[in-house]
């Protein structure tokens, strides 16, 4: 096998067609329906983002100095 450094986009297109006829239907995946479970999960994970997203904005403009203070750099 020669060495071959960098990546070529033909070579991986004609190593995906000699073995194409091996790759068959996916099987599996993502279903569908979601559990309730699942649903409670997305929720729960939703609120928290957006409760998370609010505090974050809340402390950033907490942060931000008002226009007339000078503050000395830490650098």
């Amino acid at each position: 096998m020669a060495h071959r450094p960098y990546p070529s986009r033909d070579r991986a297109l004609h190593q995906i067609d000699r073995h194409i006829d091996e790759i068959g239907p996916m099987i599996g995946g993502r279903p569908h329906a979601v559990t309730p479970f699942g649903q409670r999960l997305i929720d729960a994970t939703d609120t928290a983002v957006q409760a998370l997203g609010r505090s974050l904005a809340a402390s950033m403009k907490n942060m931000q100095p008002s226009v007339d203070t000078y503050r000395l750099s830490s650098r």
